[in-house]
């Protein structure tokens, strides 16, 4: 039973696969610990729960409740981790670790362990050295495993640590030449596990990418489409869109010789070749209303494609920016460089 991603991606506007935990068959206790492990895990402090009234989820947690143990003997200050169990192994499901050891031996240190050992949701309540170990109650433990698979989000609000901030998280970038592919999936499942920890963390996130939209390879699919495919469109060869696109590059007619650029794949973006594909290029920065036309509609087609593949992933992206829109300016720049004397 693997549910995890649930929680890591929680707080993301609207349905989320990763959110949908019906494939759960039967709750144990053993899942209850982990998520116990990641609600920790998810919280740079987790004694600050109690302190901030936005963080009201937090106390209905197996932790907030021996938090409150901790406050209510004038020992959350001495506390300095709290840290989960991270091995099945090990006995304790928790570790309190203390600054002070003499004081975990003094009456008011006694008084406080005896009263985690006597917490209806605490099985057992240990001291050793530095540190008292817990282990919660296995009756405890189920139902909130129970919880949990019923979508309640027990202990996991971490709403206040970022709170008023925003970010923008920059991922995809995909080229409009193509179909998405594994690469493309490594990025989005990162950029997204990113932008849904900000989003639970109570930040304001912007989702953006910055789409490829112009170059050797995108006019190489232009070629491809008015040599091979013309008159076609995805419907009629029943492709998805961006398959279609990605068709068009591949029957691109390609001269045979030697390989610009030797072993860098990426050369041939910035050396001329002098063929259908450089013509291309030179008619759309031309403004020629032709390729822009075919280069918008192929555009669109790849970009549609892209945006129903997120959207099987429960990915939606807030912004779009293109390449295409800074070429002039780039190249202006470009320009202006080479006026410049050296030196």
């Amino acid at each position: 039973m693997t549910r995890y991603s649930a929680y890591c991606s929680g707080g993301t506007s609207g349905a989320h696969p990763a959110r949908d935990v019906r494939h759960v068959t039967m709750p144990s206790v053993c899942d209850a610990r982990a998520e116990l492990r990641l609600t920790m895990y998810a919280t740079d402090d987790i004694r600050t729960s109690r302190s901030d009234d936005r963080s009201h989820e937090c106390l209905t947690g197996p932790v907030s409740e021996c938090e409150a143990v901790l406050v209510e003997h004038e020992a959350i200050d001495r506390c300095v981790a709290i840290e989960p169990r991270r091995n099945e192994d090990h006995g304790a499901d928790v570790r309190l670790l203390f600054a002070d050891r003499m004081w975990l031996r003094s009456p008011a240190g006694k008084a406080m362990v005896t009263a985690l050992h006597d917490h209806p949701l605490v099985s057992e309540a240990t001291r050793h050295k530095a540190a008292v170990l817990l282990q919660f109650d296995e009756v405890a433990l189920t139902a909130l495993e129970h919880r949990l698979a019923a979508g309640e989000l027990v202990g996991l609000s971490g709403s206040h640590i970022l709170a008023g901030r925003a970010f923008m998280v920059s991922f995809v970038g995909a080229n409009t030449n193509k179909a998405l592919h594994v690469g493309h999936l490594r990025n989005i499942v990162l950029g997204q596990a990113l932008a849904s920890a900000f989003t639970a963390a109570g930040a304001h996130v912007q989702r953006h990418s910055l789409v490829g939209d112009i170059g050797r390879r995108v006019c190489e699919a232009m070629v491809g489409y008015l040599a091979a495919h013309n008159g076609e469109t995805p419907h009629t060869l029943g492709l998805p869109s961006d398959r279609f696109v990605e068709l068009c590059s591949r029957d691109c007619p390609r001269e045979t010789g030697q390989a610009v650029g030797g072993d860098d794949p990426n050369a041939e973006e910035s050396e001329a070749r002098g063929d259908r594909a450089d013509a291309v290029i030179h008619a759309w920065l031309a403004g020629a209303p032709a390729e822009r036309a075919l280069w918008r509609r192929m555009r669109n087609w790849a970009m549609d494609g892209h945006q129903r593949t997120l959207a099987r992933l429960g990915v939606t992206i807030d912004r779009h920016d293109c390449e295409s829109q800074a070429t002039v300016r780039a190249l202006e720049l470009i320009a202006k460089g080479l006026l410049l004397p050296l030196g």
